[in-house]
Order: C-alpha cells, then structure tokens, then sequence
C-alpha cells in the first residue's frame, strides 16, 4: 500500500510540492474514502475561519486558497449568511415568546400551582418544536449552498445578464459533452477566425485552450464571452497535458459552455493567478461555434 505523508488539512491549504499535489488530486478523484476526508475537512475549515478558531498559520494559508478560489470565498460568505441568519432567527424566537410570557407571569401568580405545572410542560413542548424546526432548516441549507454561490456570484457580476444565467443553468450534471475542440490564441493561430462546427443534440462543448510556452502558472482564469461583449462562461482550470497527432504534446487548459450557444463569435482570454497579485494575461482567443 502507497504510504501517504501528508493530512487532507496540508492537501486543502495548499502545503504541498506540485508533484505531491498532483498525486494529491488524482488520489481525490480516485479514492472515495478520501474524497469524503477532503470535503469533512473543507467544511471544518470554513467554520473554523468563520468562527475564528483557526491558528495564525492555517488563517494565512486559507485566505491564500480563498485568494485564488472564488467558490471558497463564496461558501465562506454563506456560512457566515447561515449563522446571522440563525442568530436573528433565535433572538426572533426569544422576542415572541418575551411578549407571550410577560402577561402569562402575572396570571402564574394567581392561579393554581397544578396550572404553572401544566404551563411549564406546554413551554418544554413549543421548545422543542421550534429546535425541531431550526435542525430542519439547517440540513436543507447545506443542501443548497452550490445553487446560492452561483446565484451570488451572478448578482455580484458588473456583466450579469440573462445569457449568462441561461449558461450556467443549462451545464447541470447529466449532459454529455457532445464535442471537443482545441483553440489556438492569436499568437500562434495564423490570423483568422476558427470556426467548430457544433452537433444538434444537447450537452455541453469542451473548450482546450492552448497556452503555447506558457508554463509560469499552476492555475488560470478562464473568461468566455460573445463577440458583442456579454460573458458566457468564468471559471479557474489547472493546466494538463494532452497528446494530439504524431504524438505532439500540448498544454491546455479547459472550459465548457452548452450547446445551445452555437452560431456565434466569441472571445476568450486566459490569466494567470498568483497568490496577492493580480491575475496576468497570457493568451487571448477568437473563435466561432458553427451549427452542424
């Protein structure tokens, strides 16, 4: 059995040598039992930082990781939305049953003590109720926290619009990718346009972006819109290698978008992230999705 030297807490905090982290992430697609460490410890992390009881070290090393992953910043936000949202929440329950139980203290006074009892036994009652509740409303927010970050991050976006929505809604999992296609940026194209021809059927298209020489970084930006200037598609991908004809090896990285924006020009550029500086341009794209 491979002996492995390090915790899911170096591997999520970005500890790691690259070649120790590339086995890292292979170890987390292939290796279920880890992968459920991965996430447990991804989510212990958030609320350590949140609450914060997280040491000086682990808190310079997460806000690194949330410098260069927007989806962390966004699941830090809602965990810090979810416990003001449970905090109001009980303060509201304390404030009502304040107004209900002020008249009921001055009637304790005069009736009988079997009546306080019986009292006494209905407010145990309604508290269990309402903790019933509160656990019931915080398993179905954890159920939709991935649906609110892209909502968040659509209403934050100064370049939100309807085909950006209408983008991220349709690349939901089930739909294959129908096509695959490998762009080259201006620099190494010989000028012109390239043009993909798109099938009908409904999935999604896998964009290889060719970085050329380019080998500085080990995560990029990816940013795809259409040619009259709304984004479509944002995300961060590593680089990986891919073998094409007589076996020539190309770095690339990748990004989709749906069908269903085929018969149009776009533009794409490619950047470079490191950690507390901003992201550096290395290659632009300009291509057309042609209906077959």
């Amino acid at each position: 059995m491979t002996e492995h030297n390090y915790s899911p807490r170096d591997h999520l905090l970005g500890r790691l040598r690259e070649a120790e982290l590339d086995r890292a992430d292979e170890r987390s697609i292939s290796d279920r039992a880890y992968f459920e460490e991965l996430t447990a410890e991804e989510q212990l992390l958030i609320e350590e930082y949140v609450s914060g009881d997280m040491s000086a070290e682990d808190q310079r090393d997460f806000e690194r990781q949330t410098s260069i992953r927007p989806e962390l910043r966004e699941r830090v936000l809602l965990e810090r939305m979810s416990r003001e949202r449970a905090f109001r929440s009980r303060r509201s329950s304390r404030d009502t049953w304040t107004r209900i139980l002020l008249p009921l203290a001055a009637s304790i006074v005069i009736i009988a003590l079997g009546s306080a009892f019986y009292l006494q036994r209905e407010l145990v009652q309604q508290r269990r109720m309402l903790a019933d509740r509160e656990h019931t409303w915080q398993t179905g927010e954890a159920a939709h926290r991935a649906r609110i970050a892209q909502l968040e991050a659509l209403a934050r976006a100064p370049e939100a619009s309807p085909a950006i929505a209408k983008s991220i809604d349709v690349q939901r999992p089930g739909l294959p990718v129908v096509a695959s296609f490998f762009i080259k940026p201006y620099t190494l194209g010989e000028g012109d346009e390239q043009h993909f021809p798109v099938p009908k059927s409904p999935g999604h298209i896998e964009l290889q972006f060719n970085l050329g020489p380019e080998n500085r970084f080990t995560a990029y930006r990816i940013v795809i819109s259409k040619a009259d200037g709304p984004v479509v598609s944002r995300m961060i991908a590593r680089p990986k290698i891919i073998v094409k004809e007589k076996k020539d090896k190309y770095r690339v990285v990748s990004a989709s978008v749906p069908t269903n924006l085929a018969g149009q020009h776009f533009e794409a550029s490619v950047a470079g992230i490191a950690p507390g500086k901003p992201d550096e341009i290395v290659a632009s794209y300009a291509f057309a999705l042609d209906r077959e």
